[in-house]
């Protein structure tokens, strides 16, 4: 047995205003749409989120537990690892991303957005990957 789920926006009335004879009204839904969604994608999405949820917070507590102290201090003590990977991110991509911004001559929004997305450091994604192949996290 199947159940859909009814959504629906009801009509909401914010005022009327007269102005020089006409009569003007201001409403703040004006369509009313139906929107079916089956039970079993609700379900669906949900299990999805718990999983998916609970996957990321088991590989992030792993990483954050396989690094010390030491490896830290480390790191604070000679820099150059972080400089190098700050710059690659800041510098280096940035100007990758312009590069290809002129090469394929986009809209000047377009190109806004690669040299955004160009300077946002990665997901945890690439954790991930120093993490299985025992990289240095704390470096990372």
């Amino acid at each position: 047995m199947q159940t859909d789920i009814l959504l629906s926006l009801p009509q909401m009335e914010l005022g009327q205003n007269t102005t020089l004879g006409m009569n003007l009204e201001t409403s703040m839904f004006e369509n009313v749409t139906v929107i079916e969604v089956a039970q079993w994608r609700v379900v669906l999405d949900l299990v999805n989120t718990i999983i998916m949820t609970s996957n990321t917070i088991n590989l992030m507590l792993g990483m954050g537990a396989a690094i010390s102290v030491t490896e830290l201090w480390m790191h604070t003590k000679r820099p150059i690892g972080a400089v190098i990977g700050m710059l690659g991110q800041f510098a280096v991509l940035p100007a990758i991303g312009f590069c290809l911004c002129l090469l394929f001559k986009l809209q000047p929004y377009e190109a806004l957005g690669v040299l955004i997305i160009s300077c946002c450091p990665g997901g945890s994604f690439s954790n991930f990957f120093t993490f299985w192949v025992d990289g240095d996290l704390a470096l990372r």
